[in-house]
């Protein structure tokens, strides 16, 4: 050991104390320094809870707390939750960054034997032209919420990226229930699911971004929708199909037996 590395031997509590005071997203690379930092980001950015029994009720505090994330008293180093879930569930670390970014990472619950499920999202967009706030109200009364016009607009609304990590068949019942509260959501990345034997998507009306990655059970995914602009897929051969009309550039990887084969393709007709 280097004897002049004195940040190696500083005390978790100063280490914690300095990456609150980086942004974000140079926090969360703090963990590539060594095996040691990998999660000491978590442990300075992340409330940890320890009295969650059940997934949904995870889901319902990560609501909760992504509508209050705007406001004025929040903490500017508190940036998501930790959940020790009950019964060898594991933990779900949820987080959010400051440009409406919100990730889900279920990988400390993996399950050595992952039990085959289907993930079933039906998204409920907000179609690409209604962006901004101003109409946010008047989209949930028109297609959701006819008879409920003294309910201002959640904050949970402004979330425009969403990464879903390891969701097991234990955690996808909640995560479908918490996708379509998101109507404003922009990009949509899946990765490392475990068991996942099919993916629907439907209604995706101003999803533009589409990222599945690494769910090596998959055998069919089936999308809805009309304004994605890009589709980057990595993983074994499976069956598509895309319904809408999207101009849509698509990067494709996948594995054949053994090997690896990548192809691309740049395109600007309608699929």
């Amino acid at each position: 050991m280097d004897p002049n590395d004195f940040i190696r031997h500083l005390p978790d509590d100063i280490l914690h104390h300095i990456i609150s005071l980086l942004p974000f997203k140079s926090a969360v690379r703090t963990s590539f320094l060594s095996t040691h930092w990998k999660h000491l980001w978590k442990e300075a950015l992340l409330d940890s809870v320890h009295d969650v029994i059940t997934i949904e009720a995870a889901i319902t505090a990560i609501t909760s707390f992504v509508d209050d994330f705007d406001t004025r008293h929040r903490p500017r180093n508190k940036w998501g939750l930790i959940f020790e879930l009950g019964h060898g569930r594991g933990s779900l670390v949820a987080s959010i960054s400051s440009n409406s970014s919100l990730k889900l990472d279920f990988s400390a619950g993996k399950q050595e034997f992952p039990m085959p499920f289907d993930l079933f999202l039906k998204l409920n967009l907000a179609p690409p032209n209604r962006l901004s706030r101003r109409y946010m109200f008047d989209w949930l009364l028109e297609e959701n919420h006819p008879s409920q016009r003294e309910q201002p607009p959640s904050n949970t609304m402004s979330v425009k990226s969403l990464h879903l990590i390891s969701v097991s068949h234990l955690s996808n019942m909640a995560v479908s229930s918490l996708v379509p509260k998101l109507p404003f959501l922009r990009s949509l990345t899946i990765a490392k699911c475990n068991g996942l034997q099919s993916l629907q998507i439907k209604e995706a009306k101003g999803l533009r971004k589409l990222v599945v990655l690494d769910c090596p059970h998959l055998q069919s995914l089936s999308f809805e929708g009309s304004s994605l602009k890009s589709f980057r897929y990595r993983g074994n051969l499976v069956s598509f199909r895309f319904r809408g009309k999207c101009k849509t550039t698509v990067l494709f990887g996948a594995t054949v037996g053994s090997s690896w084969k990548t192809s691309w393709l740049i395109s600007d007709k309608v699929l």
